[in-house]
């Protein structure tokens, strides 16, 4: 069974971005407050709990929905592993 799950998680490829696909590099050296996804500040900060990246809620929620992985590392993801997040 785990020769099943290795051989079809090496057949699978993340989905693109819905821009220019960032490097964890360019990630990082964004302004702490942008969102990866649209490059804008956050609103509604949104941890993604598989990789730990922090999103606008609406872009990762809607990115989530359509591809079910992270769209910086290309983890396996779903909505219930969004994390709203509660800052002042």
């Amino acid at each position: 069974m785990g020769n099943t799950i290795l051989k079809k998680n090496a057949l699978w490829t993340p989905p693109p971005a819905p821009h220019k696909l960032l490097s964890e590099a360019e990630v990082l050296s964004l302004d702490t407050y942008k969102c990866p996804l649209c490059l804008k500040r956050r609103v509604n900060d949104t941890v993604l709990s598989v990789s730990g990246y922090v999103f606008c809620f609406n872009c990762i929620d809607t990115h989530v929905k359509r591809y079910n992985a992270c769209p910086v590392t290309g983890l396996a993801s779903n909505n219930q592993q969004l994390i709203r997040l509660y800052i002042q």
